[in-house]
């Protein structure tokens, strides 16, 4: 028996290492995932909170970015959750591309932090974690992204996100090269419809 037992701590050694560890994450989602806006319309974004398994639903916090085309879209409120939450970072610099997009310039960051590792505290996910305004400029067409990126997560978590897409409402106008038509004469008439703007949706995501 005293044989066997190198070849058993082999085995489950390789077994330890066969099994793949499951991280759990802490995902940020909008509640939509694209929006269709004119010039200097309202832009809600509302963000969604979850921890996937086998994390628990509480953690030290989470520290999140926010970032944005500034040259598309202005910030006009945010209402952040409470509970455990840091003083809002200020607008800045998007220098880094820290979100991997070059056409967001700007970011601030929200940070929750709870010591006693039992953020968001009483509260149930899924949690609204922020909910915020922006408006899109005068002259907005064609599509932007709000994206999330985390500064810092908690302990063994790795982070999860999705951007909201916003996009130029599209413009479509119908001509007819005859005013007068009848369909059982040889006075057809023909419609050409056009688009103002053409946008690409996967482009923006």
């Amino acid at each position: 028996m005293n044989q066997l037992k190198p070849l058993i701590c082999l085995l489950f050694s390789l077994h330890g290492l066969s099994v793949a560890v499951v991280q759990a994450a802490q995902s940020v989602k909008p509640s939509l995932s694209t929006l269709f806006a004119d010039s200097q319309s309202s832009i809600p974004l509302n963000l969604t909170y979850t921890v996937t398994a086998p994390n628990t639903e509480n953690t030290t916090g989470l520290a999140l970015r926010v970032h944005y085309d500034s040259s598309a879209l202005e910030v006009v409120s945010q209402t952040p959750y409470t509970k455990q939450l840091q003083p809002i970072g200020l607008l800045s610099d998007d220098t880094e591309n820290l979100d991997g997009d070059l056409s967001t310039d700007k970011y601030w960051v929200l940070a929750w932090v709870d010591l006693n590792a039992a953020w968001p505290g009483s509260a149930q996910t899924p949690l609204n974690l922020l909910s915020s305004n922006f408006r899109t400029k005068a002259g907005f067409v064609g599509s932007t992204s709000i994206r999330l990126t985390a500064a810092s997560t908690a302990d063994n978590t790795s982070f999860q996100a999705s951007p909201l897409v916003v996009c130029a409402k599209p413009s479509v106008s119908i001509l007819t090269s005859d005013t007068l038509a009848n369909e059982k004469s040889t006075n057809t008439a023909s419609f050409q419809v056009k688009l103002a703007s053409a946008y690409l949706l996967n482009a923006a995501i």
